[in-house]
């Protein structure tokens, strides 16, 4: 049976600890200040059966976009009303510690309306311990 939730995930996941073998997230983890992009990645491991695998696409600092707008924090912007915290490998490696990361690549790449944006995919492994 397929159950649909509706959450926010900064408040936290509400699933019980090693719980699930994949997460997979598309654009969806580039919105929160760091201290809750950190909480919501700890969240993230902490669901996440020991070998689980995690699948995400952020935006990259190689975005035309990164550093234009209002600067709400460390590679943070706002732009037109539209708020993104932009990752570089850096950040993402310190998201991840304790983590393998099996993956990490940057592209580029345009929206539908031609728009041209960077990105970052990265499939991790959560360890085993």
């Amino acid at each position: 049976m397929t159950e649909l939730r509706v959450h926010d995930v900064a408040t936290g996941l509400p699933f019980a600890t090693d719980r699930f073998d994949g997460v997979y997230s598309h654009l969806a983890l580039h919105y929160f200040i760091e201290p809750t992009t950190q909480h919501v990645f700890d969240e993230i491991g902490r669901v996440l059966r020991p070998g689980g695998i995690l699948v995400f696409c952020v935006k990259s600092t190689a975005d035309p976009a990164y550093g234009k707008g209002e600067q709400f924090g460390p590679r943070i912007f706002s732009l037109n009303g539209h708020v993104r915290h932009f990752f570089d490998e850096q950040y993402i490696r310190r998201l991840l510690t304790g983590w393998h990361i099996e993956k990490l690549d940057h592209y580029d790449g345009r929206f539908e309306s031609g728009r041209s944006s960077a990105f970052v995919s990265v499939v991790a492994t959560r360890a085993v311990v």
